[in-house]
C-alpha cells in the first residue's frame, strides 16, 4: 500500500517514509487536512497550519492595508478567513508552552499588521492587542474550543464513540511477564 500525496510524489510505503535525505523510520501523511506522523506530535500540524493561515493572511493584502476599512472589520476578517484555517483539528492537539509561544507570535504578526504597526515602532504586544480590540488570544480560544468539545461529548449518549473513547476502560488482562526485562 502506498500513500501518495497531492503533488504526486511517493511520501510513504507502510512505514517506511522515501524523503529527499533518505530513509525515516517514522510515518507522515495528510488525512482530513491535518498532519498524522509518528514523529513529532503536533509540530507538524501546527507548522503546516500557520503556514496555511499565513498564505491566507498575505492573499488579503489589500484588505489589511486599506485605510477605508475599520480595525473592528479588519479583526472579523481576520477571525473568519485567518483564524478559521489555523485552528482547523486544533482539538486534537496538545499543546505544549513552547507551541502556544509560536501561534502567539504568528497572532501579534497578523495584528500588527492590521493595526499597521511595525516592529520598530517599539510598541507592546498588550497595546497593539487593545488597538484591535482583540478580546481572547488563540491559546484561550483553542482552550475554550476544547473545553466546549468536551462538553459537547460529556452530554452525548454513553453508545456514541466519543464518549467511549473518553470515558471506557480497556478490558483485558496484563501480561506476568513485563517482555523489557530479560531473564
Amino acid at each position: 500500500m502506498h500513500i501518495i500525496s497531492a503533488w504526486g510524489r511517493l511520501v510513504c510505503d507502510y512505514f517506511r517514509c522515501i524523503t529527499t535525505s533518505g530513509f525515516g523510520d517514522y510515518m507522515y501523511f495528510v488525512y482530513l487536512s491535518g498532519n498524522v506522523g509518528t514523529h513529532d506530535g503536533v509540530d507538524s500540524d501546527i507548522n503546516r497550519r500557520t503556514g496555511l493561515a499565513r498564505t491566507v493572511f498575505q492573499m488579503l493584502k489589500k484588505v489589511w492595508s486599506s485605510t477605508h476599512i475599520s480595525n473592528t472589520t479588519k479583526l472579523k476578517v481576520y477571525d473568519t478567513m485567518v483564524l478559521s484555517v489555523l485552528m482547523y483539528n486544533h482539538e486534537t492537539w496538545t499543546l505544549k508552552q513552547t507551541q502556544e509561544n509560536r501561534l502567539w507570535v504568528f497572532e501579534m504578526s497578523c495584528l500588527r499588521r492590521i493595526a499597521e504597526v511595525t516592529r520598530r515602532d517599539r510598541i507592546r504586544n498588550k497595546k497593539v492587542c487593545d488597538r484591535v480590540h482583540l478580546l481572547q488570544d488563540v491559546a484561550n480560544r483553542i482552550q475554550q474550543r476544547r473545553m466546549q468539545y468536551f462538553g459537547h461529548v460529556q452530554r452525548m449518549d454513553h453508545a456514541r464513540h466519543p464518549k467511549l473513547a473518553l470515558t471506557d476502560m480497556c478490558m483485558g488482562q496484563k501480561d506476568k511477564e513485563d517482555p523489557r526485562k530479560d531473564g
